[in-house]
């Protein structure tokens, strides 16, 4: 798995894993916004082999606090230790 910063054009995408793997997903626009956000950061788990999309975790940091804002990961790969890294990165 590689972990990297979501760019611009993947949000569509993100939204749409999003949208089919939590009860409470975030919308498009949502991502958008988070990635203008100087405080926030969106870091996405991708397939080292395929480049897939696994998932991501958008946090907020401000100074030595952080706060995680959204969580998510592909309906198809959750119960395969994803979440963990993104959480450990």
């Amino acid at each position: 798995m590689i972990l990297r910063p979501v760019t611009e054009n993947e949000l569509t995408e993100l939204a749409s894993l999003d949208a089919r793997a939590n009860r409470s997903p975030w919308s498009l626009f949502s991502y958008q916004q988070a990635r203008q956000q100087t405080t926030q950061k969106i870091i996405g788990a991708y397939d080292q082999s395929t480049g897939e999309l696994l998932g991501a975790c958008v946090y907020s940091q401000v100074l030595d606090e952080g706060e995680i804002l959204q969580l998510c990961i592909r309906y198809e790969k959750q119960r395969n230790g994803y979440a963990y890294q993104l959480l450990n990165y």
